[in-house]
C-alpha cells in the first residue's frame, strides 16, 4: 500500500497486478526496471537510516535543504527558494516537527536563512553546507 500527497495537481495511472504481470511476461525490461527500481528504493531506505542513527537532527535537516535547493529550488534576487513547509520537511529529514521548527527559526535568526508561510529561502547555502557535515 502506497500513500502520496502531492504539491501541485497531477494524473496518477494504475495497473492492476494481471495487467502488469502479462507486460512484464511479454516485455521482461519491464521487469528488469521494477527490480533496478526496487533496489534504489532499498538503497534510500538503507540511506536515510543510516543518517538517522548517525548525524544529528540539524545535519538532517540541513542536507534535506541543499538537496531540495539543487533539485527544486528557485534561484532569487535573494537566496535560493524553496516551496515547502515546515511539516513536509520535518518528514523528509526524519526530524519532529518541533524540531525543525526550532532549528529553523535559530538558521532564521542566524541570518542562513528566511521563513514565510509555505517557503524557506536560503540566504547562506555554503553555512547549510557546513551544518551537514555536523556530527551529533
Amino acid at each position: 500500500m502506497v500513500n502520496t500527497t502531492t504539491v501541485t495537481s497531477c494524473d496518477c495511472l494504475v495497473w492492476d497486478h494481471d495487467t502488469i504481470r502479462k507486460l512484464a511476461t511479454e516485455h521482461p525490461q519491464i521487469m528488469a526496471n521494477g527490480f533496478r527500481l526496487a533496489i534504489y528504493h532499498v538503497m534510500s531506505y538503507m540511506k536515510r537510516h543510516v543518517n538517522f542513527v548517525t548525524k544529528s537532527a540539524s545535519s538532517r535537516l540541513a542536507s534535506q535543504l541543499i538537496q531540495l535547493a539543487t533539485s527544486a529550488g528557485e534561484v532569487g534576487s535573494t537566496g535560493i527558494d524553496i516551496e515547502i513547509t515546515n511539516e513536509q520537511l520535518s518528514s523528509l529529514a526524519d526530524v519532529g516537527y518541533f524540531t525543525t521548527s526550532r532549528i529553523l527559526s535559530k538558521w532564521e535568526h542566524d541570518g542562513m536563512l528566511s521563513k514565510k508561510r509555505g517557503h524557506v529561502t536560503l540566504l547562506a547555502p555554503e553555512s547549510l553546507m557546513a551544518r551537514e557535515m555536523e556530527n551529533p
